[in-house]
């Protein structure tokens, strides 16, 4: 099976929101999440709720593999009426505790905003929107799969809480993806 040496470091991984990885497309779907897209093996499903919910999200994201789960997306409500970003900012810093106080601290952790433009306070999310300009990130290695917790800019004074599990078999299944769409590009040429 393809996913054969990502399979021992998912037994430590851990499983979000309730879901279990390598979970099949069709449980997903008696769980209330529904097909979106698909593009070649990969299927994207999306649902308002899961096994066990974070109070926080208001929508989640899963990622299929040849039918099986390799990566969740939690989106938080929409944070709004918040100029300078303070009430995102408090709600990132809870969650990347609370991912330090589980998984150890993490690989990477940018907080940085105002770089190239919307540099006054009251345009926080506008400048996370806008590449380049910030970024309030981190990223945690553990387990032979990536976590990611980001805030995202939506419009002045709008953003939301993106996090992100990549489970061990997503980094294989997406390198097994582009090896297949670099020699249909090679055999299109």
């Amino acid at each position: 099976m393809i996913f054969s040496s990502a399979l021992l470091a998912l037994e430590k991984y851990p499983q979000p929101f309730g879901l279990k990885w390598h979970l099949m497309e069709e449980d997903l779907v008696s769980l209330g999440f529904e097909k979106i897209h698909s593009q070649g093996d990969f299927s994207t499903l999306s649902s308002f709720a899961t096994p066990k919910p974070w109070s926080q999200a208001e929508e989640y994201t899963t990622i299929t593999y040849k039918g099986r789960l390799v990566k969740v997306v939690a989106r938080s409500r929409v944070i709004d009426k918040d100029l300078n970003g303070a009430e995102g900012k408090v709600l990132y810093s809870q969650v990347k505790d609370l991912m330090i106080s589980k998984y150890g601290d993490p690989a990477e952790s940018i907080q940085t905003t105002g770089l190239v433009k919307h540099t006054d306070p009251d345009e926080f999310y506008q400048c996370l929107k806008y590449a380049g300009c910030g970024t309030y990130r981190t990223i945690f290695r553990y387990a032979g799969g990536i976590m990611v917790v980001s805030l995202e800019g939506i419009d002045r004074g709008e953003g939301r809480l993106v996090v992100v599990y990549e489970s061990p078999s997503f980094a294989e299944a997406k390198r097994q993806f582009d090896q297949a769409n670099l020699k249909q590009d090679t055999d299109a040429f």
